[in-house]
């Protein structure tokens, strides 16, 4: 029997991403003594493929985002792959073997659907003593495997969506979504201003994911227009040619302007932000949703961000304006009568559970 650390497969699509963040959080909530956590991209296993496909997808939703809403989750094309036992070829399936044996690891978890298909039973040779999903949007699209141990989701609609594409209703629980420990701690925003270094003025927290991409100029020049003094804060990810154009911008008119980075600790910036303007991803929506802020979703990817949009705007979460002179006039309604928002506010943050970290990790303890 292998002593402790036992080492635990964390396997997500690419890097930056919600899906590393993921698994980032929940490995915060284990100990090291029991559990040594590898992080595996698909670039890990196959070099220079991950850059590969990321380009390709922000190729597809950037100039044909109707062929991208057509293939994402396609039940006919899903049916048809999973009907037909269609499976990795071997040459790729036996390095991903290669790579879990050299490591160790027989409890994997997933955190982004290709690679959960990709360790899925169905294309690996090798035992798995626990394989695990982390689902992290609202909706579960029909291409997760069916044949998992567990799945852990973070809102009941996306139970629902899991088991009407097939998956037992017994595999699956409803724990929230994992975030990393910062968003669980207080934070005087005052305080954080002045350490910041940051006027304490209305804050508006822009973000593009961790790639940094969407309308974020769009959103911008919006500001150009308003009359009231603000700071934005603007999270570039991954996009150093948008933070590079942004820092020859100090002031835009009333706004001063803060272009960043990737940033690994990003809960500060929720806590002196008072409306968070973006990308509706999984990630990003239950960040603000447990630092409860006001969301305004714009510009965001077809797929699972558009159908993330959806349930939020259904469910009085947040608005999703169609267009820039929308956004300006939510904008301007939110700096004269901030306490119209409330409803929105204290409804996205009814999304936010506590320990659902915490509940995925006490699992994999027990599990290995």
């Amino acid at each position: 029997m292998r002593e402790f650390p036992k080492p635990v497969g964390f396997v997500y699509g690419y890097e930056p991403s919600g899906h590393q963040i993921a698994a980032l959080a929940i490995s915060e909530f284990i100990p090291k003594d029991i559990i040594n956590p590898c992080f595996l991209s698909v670039s890990d296993f196959f070099p220079g493929s991950s850059n590969f496909l990321v380009k390709g997808y922000l190729e597809i939703i950037q100039k044909t985002p109707l062929l991208w809403d057509y293939l994402y989750d396609n039940q006919l094309l899903s049916k048809t792959y999973y009907g037909l036992g269609i499976k990795i070829p071997d040459f790729y399936s036996n390095i991903v073997n290669k790579k879990l044996i050299k490591l160790g690891i027989n409890t994997i978890i997933s955190t982004h659907a290709f690679s959960s298909i990709m360790t899925s039973g169905d294309n690996l040779k090798i035992k798995i003593k626990n394989n695990f999903a982390v689902i992290t949007d609202i909706y579960a699209h029909s291409f997760w495997p069916k044949n998992l141990d567990k799945y852990f989701v973070p809102h009941y609609q996306t139970y629902k969506t899991l088991a009407e594409n097939g998956v037992s209703g017994d595999k699956i629980e409803v724990v929230g979504m994992p975030l990393r420990k910062e968003f669980y701690s207080d934070y005087n925003p005052v305080k954080l201003k002045k350490k910041l270094k940051i006027p304490d003025v209305p804050t508006f927290l822009i973000t593009g994911g961790s790639k940094g991409i969407g309308e974020i100029m769009d959103i911008i020049d919006v500001f150009r227009e308003i009359r009231y003094k603000c700071n934005l804060i603007i999270f570039c990810g991954s996009n150093k040619k948008l933070k590079k154009n942004l820092s020859s911008m100090k002031y835009l008119n009333n706004a001063k302007i803060y272009p960043l980075g990737y940033q690994k600790n990003p809960a500060v910036y929720y806590a002196v932000s008072d409306m968070v303007i973006g990308k509706s991803g999984g990630i990003t929506l239950f960040e603000t949703a447990a630092m409860k802020k006001m969301f305004v979703v714009y510009s965001p990817l077809p797929g699972q961000e558009e159908r993330n949009a959806k349930f939020l705007v259904n469910h009085h979460c947040a608005l999703n304006p169609s267009n820039s002179r929308n956004l300006k006039l939510i904008i301007d309604s939110f700096l004269t009568n901030k306490n119209y928002f409330e409803r929105y506010v204290n409804n996205i943050s009814k999304l936010h559970k506590k320990d659902a970290a915490i509940k995925i990790a006490n699992e994999i303890i027990n599990s290995v």
